[in-house]
C-alpha cells in the first residue's frame, strides 16, 4: 500500500519494533513564563518539586480547583515526555556522578523521576554495606537506597535545584505544551462525504502498553469523530525509539485519550493534511517541531 492511498484510519494495532533512543534536539519554541519548569520547595525538608505554573497553576484561596488522584493525564503524559528525553548516556553520567559523591561522604542534588512527578532532593551521599544511599538533607538515619531511585541527575553540593529544574526545562521545552484532552472542532465522519485529508486535533499520548510499561512521547492526529461510538479516527505516530510501537493508521477511543493524553495547545487545526502527518519525522524533536509548523 502507498502512503497516497492511506486517507482514513481505522485500527491502530501496535507492531513490534526494537530502535535505539537518541538524544533530543533543540528547544521547540521559546517558553512562556507559565510553561517553564522551575524548582519549589516540597513539604519534606531537602526535597524540590519540579513544576510549572502551567501544568500545576498555584492554589487561590476560595477557588473551585479539579485534583486528580495521581495527576492530570495532560500533565502526566507531557512530564513522560520530558523525562523520556534523558538518555541513558545520561543517567549513567548521573550515577556515576553520585557514586563518585558517596565515595567521599558529600552533599549532593539529584533529579529522580517520581512517576508523573519530577523532584530534587538535596542530601549526603554515603557508602553503607557497599551500596551508595542518599541520606536525606538533615538526617542522619533516614536514607534513600540509590539503586531504587530512578536516577535523571547528580550535582555536587545542596541548593542545586534550580539548575536540576533548568536542565529538566531544557527536556520539557522539546515537548509540546498539553492542556485537557477535549474534542471540539473536531469534524463528525461522514461516510458519504468520504474521509476527511486534514487534521483538526492532535495530541501527545502515551502509547499502548504491549507489556514493558507506557511509552509516553507519542502523538494521535485526529481527523474526525463516530459521536455515536465515542471512537476518534486519526494517525498514531510513534517516535523512532518507542521499543514495540510503530506508527499506524486508526482510532481512539475518546475516554481513552481523555485518561492518557493531553491535547496540543498550540496546534493550528487543518495545518497539517493526513499524508503530512504520515510522513512526520520520526525523531522525537523533529516530529514535535513539524506537528507545530515549527
Amino acid at each position: 500500500m502507498t502512503t497516497d492511498n492511506l486517507l482514513h484510519p481505522r485500527i491502530a494495532d501496535g507492531t513490534f519494533t526494537d530502535k535505539p533512543q537518541s538524544a533530543p534536539e533543540a528547544e521547540l519554541t521559546a517558553a512562556s513564563a507559565e510553561d517553564v519548569f522551575v524548582a519549589r520547595k516540597g513539604y519534606k525538608n531537602g526535597h524540590h518539586n519540579i513544576h510549572s505554573e502551567q501544568t500545576y497553576p498555584s492554589i487561590v484561596p476560595g477557588e473551585r480547583m479539579i485534583i486528580h488522584v495521581g495527576g492530570a493525564p495532560h500533565v502526566n503524559t507531557r512530564i513522560g515526555a520530558a523525562i523520556r528525553l534523558y538518555t541513558e548516556d545520561e543517567k549513567d553520567d548521573a550515577r556515576r556522578v553520585l557514586d563518585t559523591i558517596a565515595s567521599e561522604n558529600g552533599k549532593v542534588t539529584v533529579l529522580v523521576d517520581r512517576i508523573n512527578q519530577v523532584e530534587a532532593i538535596e542530601g549526603t551521599a554515603s557508602v553503607v554495606g557497599g551500596k551508595t544511599v542518599l541520606f536525606l538533607k538533615g538526617s542522619k538515619t533516614r536514607y534513600y537506597p540509590t539503586e531504587k531511585l530512578k536516577l535523571l541527575g547528580a550535582v555536587s553540593g545542596y541548593g542545586k535545584q534550580d539548575q536540576l529544574a533548568a536542565d529538566f526545562q531544557s527536556k520539557a521545552a522539546v515537548v509540546p505544551v498539553t492542556v485537557p484532552a477535549t474534542f471540539d472542532g473536531i469534524p463528525e465522519y461522514d461516510d458519504e462525504a468520504g474521509p476527511v485529508d486534514t487534521i483538526a486535533a492532535a495530541y501527545l499520548i502515551d502509547g499502548p502498553d504491549f507489556g514493558n510499561g507506557r511509552e509516553p512521547g507519542c502523538m494521535f492526529f485526529a481527523t474526525d469523530v463516530q459521536s455515536d461510538s465515542d471512537i476518534v479516527n486519526g494517525y498514531f505516530w510513534a517516535p523512532d525509539d518507542a521499543g514495540l510501537l510503530t506508527s499506524e493508521t486508526g482510532s481512539f477511543y475518546m475516554k481513552e485519550l481523555e485518561r492518557k493524553s493531553g491535547r496540543l495547545r498550540d496546534f493550528a487545526p487543518n495545518s497539517l493534511t493526513f499524508n503530512q502527518s504520515w510522513h512526520l519525522p520520526s525523531d522525537r524533536a523533529a516530529g514535535y517541531r513539524q506537528a507545530l509548523g515549527k
